[in-house]
């Protein structure tokens, strides 16, 4: 586990990282990435970096949380609506074309 002022990341090498921002507003922070290399999605990893990143941010004392997933992408979505997060609000993605 990483824990530096501006984020608290756990990293496991050449499989998958969680960063979370760790102030958005007054006790809510941001997932801003999860990433589970495709080999060894479906395992549980990603479920298990978020509770650890739940609970680590809890004991700091914050009391929400926030995060960004495109609609496309339904297994995490499925995985953060299974942690109890809901959807705010949609809105469509910006991205660059070569």
């Amino acid at each position: 586990m990483v824990n530096v002022p501006s984020e608290l990341g756990f990293y496991l090498p050449a499989r998958c990282v969680i960063k979370a921002a760790i102030l958005i507003a007054d006790g809510v922070a941001q997932i801003t990435q999860i990433c589970v290399m495709p080999g060894y999605q479906h395992n549980g990893m990603g479920r298990a970096m978020m509770a650890a990143s739940i609970e680590a941010l809890r004991k700091k004392g914050f009391r929400g949380l926030t995060l960004t997933v495109t609609s496309a992408n339904v297994p995490a979505v499925r995985l953060y609506e299974s942690l109890g997060f809901q959807t705010m609000r949609r809105f469509v993605a910006g991205y660059w074309r070569r």
